[in-house]
């Protein structure tokens, strides 16, 4: 089933086949198709009316369109869809219009597929359709209205009919009738006067359904049919003048209905339609609609917009209770709040196993001596039964997640250990050697190395096309430039590893020095070359004190010198000596990063004062170019933001 907006690919294979064969249609039998259904995509057709009763190819001047089937089963395939000049009713996905409230290969959005067991009913995906509605091929329509499923699938509306009530009919003209396959208006078309198949003799004109001699009274003749200037579609204020792209004719003028605009010849509510919204040629891409003017993001609760994708904010790792707060020491997130698994204990801020960790066991601090092991909490020279001694500490190899089913074996952040084997907490999935969210992971999109294209992103594990306004397609990621840190300025551009981007360009964390090694840098500017990293030079055991000068033989890194322990109020993280309430990447536990431009303040993540966390970005509303004044106010291409207003 090919499905469209409108009946006119019937009426131009009528017109046409009229041509090619000589059979006389001529006269108005092309009836213009009703605003009403179609958004007056059927307006682009205009007739010659040359009044001849065999005037042949002159009267079909309609190109036949040759992108009906490209997007899928209800792609439009009309003088009117995106390769025509735009879409007045619909979506544009690929250079095709689609409804992607019922197209099941384009379900809500553009590129996204519905399984082969579901249907698209609504602009979502399920199993069933909407009360009301009824399958036609995965595509859930309504039977009373659909042109193109009128009372069943598959019955078509053609010859400019509309579907009313189930029934195919002609609704357009004084006096609208169905005649030898097309909409006419017995009125005044010449070769249908008064009735079907009762044309007028050579010389008459038809004029309120009768054959006369000269047009009515406020009539004029239009090639031998009598019409009103000033609100006939085809001939508007002048014979041959027609009315296309949805406009109608109001006292001899063509023009769009009251509060929708003219794009790209066709008319549309720039405050919803998704191809021109709040101005002409703003299109919203993959998932997003447009509301009040606005292209958004909506997610499906419990998810929420992080940046370019829906997350759950309550067990999302790299979104834990807010956006890019990124869980670590061994921590997942539970409840929107990363702590310890399976009720460990922090010690130091590094999550461990009080009853197995020889250094810390039954209680922080209290270590087992040379030759013991930790079994059940307490020192001792053997484990227990069914325990096993992994460098000293006695674990369940069969549950233990840093020793699962063998010694040494960790299973990736926010996975647990069952049976011997790694599994990834509710909502993700194992991809190699790490725990990935198909719903929104372009790299593993719906399922492991499903990458999603150049320029697409993953929403709700589907591939979508296009990046929303403000942001860039970087080796198929949506970025914004201005804050990302692996594209900075720049696709390609990484930030050194500890840096942040800021308007695009790096900037390492106050106090923080740039040195060789660790990061994946890029040319962000002076001192800020690849394979840089910023550091603090005052707790890094790699850089302690100045670059280069590593500490080693157990030490640490405290205030700037290497020693034996940490100062007061500082705790060990990889050999380095932070402070769990400052440090931007042990941020309340070790390795507990906050990414991007958060900062840490008092142990969490959070935005920088006079910045507002705007989907996972710290965004300042009074200069940010993509939001002004408010999140995700983007300013029109050419303005800026001043004073959180776009001029």
């Amino acid at each position: 089933m090919t499905t469209k907006f409108s009946g006119l690919s019937v009426l131009s294979a009528t017109l046409l086949m009229c041509a090619s064969l000589a059979l006389g249609c001529g006269g108005r039998a092309d009836l213009d198709v009703p605003d009403a259904g179609d958004g007056g995509l059927g307006d682009a057709i205009a007739a010659n009316h040359d009044g001849a009763t065999s005037d042949g190819p002159s009267d079909a001047a309609v190109k036949p369109d040759s992108t009906t089937t490209d997007a899928g089963t209800h792609d439009s395939g009309i003088a009117g869809d995106a390769g025509d000049g735009g879409c007045g009713v619909g979506r544009d996905c690929n250079g095709s219009c689609v409804d992607t409230t019922s197209d099941p290969k384009n379900c809500g959005g553009c590129g996204i597929a519905c399984a082969a067991t579901q249907v698209c009913s609504d602009g979502q995906c399920a199993s069933t359709c909407a009360a009301g509605l009824t399958s036609c091929s995965g595509a859930c329509v309504d039977l009373t209205s659909d042109s193109q499923d009128c009372g069943g699938c598959s019955t078509v509306c053609g010859g400019g009919q509309v579907c009313v009530s189930s029934a195919c009919a002609c609704t357009q003209g004084t006096t609208p009738a169905f005649c030898s396959g097309a909409c006419v208006d017995l009125a005044s078309n010449p070769q249908d006067c008064g009735a079907c198949g009762a044309p007028c003799p050579a010389g008459d004109v038809c004029s309120a359904g009768v054959c006369t001699l000269t047009c009515g009274t406020g009539l004029t003749d239009c090639t031998n049919a009598c019409v009103n200037l000033t609100s006939d579609d085809l001939d508007c204020g002048a014979c041959g003048v027609a009315c296309t792209g949805g406009e109608s004719c109001t006292s001899g003028t063509c023009a769009c209905p009251a509060g929708q605009s003219s794009c790209g010849g066709q008319c549309v509510d720039t405050a919803t339609n998704p191809n021109d919204c709040g101005a002409c040629g703003t299109l919203c891409s993959g998932a997003q609609v447009c509301a009040a003017g606005k292209c958004t993001l909506t997610c499906t609760t419990p998810l929420v917009a992080c940046g370019n994708g829906c997350v759950n904010e309550q067990t999302d790792n790299a979104n834990c209770g807010t956006c890019n707060t990124v869980c670590g020491g061994g921590t997942t997130c539970q409840a929107g709040v990363c702590a310890c698994y399976a009720g460990g204990t922090r010690c130091n801020g590094v999550c461990t196993d009080t009853a197995s960790d020889a250094a810390n066991c039954g209680a922080c601090g209290k270590a087992c001596t040379t030759g013991q092991v930790c079994s059940v909490g307490v020192c001792t020279t053997t484990c227990g039964t069914g325990l096993t001694n992994c460098s000293n500490s006695c674990v369940d190899i069969t549950s233990d997640p840093f020793d699962c089913g063998a010694c040494g074996t960790t299973c990736p952040s926010g996975s647990t250990c069952a049976s011997s084997a790694c599994a990834c907490s509710t909502g993700t999935t194992l991809c190699g050697a790490a725990c990935i969210d198909p719903t929104s992971d372009p790299e593993n999109c719906g399922g492991c190395g499903n990458r999603c294209g150049m320029g697409n992103q993953c929403v709700n594990g589907t591939c979508t096309t296009g990046c929303e306004t403000g942001e860039t397609s970087c080796e198929g990621r949506c970025v914004d430039t201005s804050t990302s840190d692996t594209d900075c300025g720049s696709c390609g551009n990484a930030c050194p590893m500890g840096g942040g981007c800021e308007n695009g360009t790096c900037e390492c964390p106050a106090g923080d020095s740039t040195c060789a090694g660790g990061g994946p840098g890029g040319p962000g500017g002076p001192g800020m070359g690849g394979g840089e990293e910023c550091v603090d030079l005052q707790t890094s055991a790699e850089d302690c004190g100045t670059c280069g000068n590593r500490c080693t033989g157990g030490q640490v890194c405290s205030a700037g010198a290497c020693a034996a322990s940490c100062g007061n109020g500082l705790a060990k993280c990889n050999d380095s000596c932070v402070d769990l309430l400052t440090d931007k990447n042990n941020c309340g536990f070790c390795s507990q990063a906050c990414n991007g431009n958060l900062n840490c303040v008092n142990g969490d993540c959070a935005c920088p004062t006079g910045t507002t966390d705007c989907s996972g970005v710290c965004a300042d509303l009074t200069t940010s170019n993509t939001n002004c004044g408010s999140c995700s106010n983007a300013c029109a291409a050419g303005d800026v933001c001043v004073s959180g207003a776009c001029q």
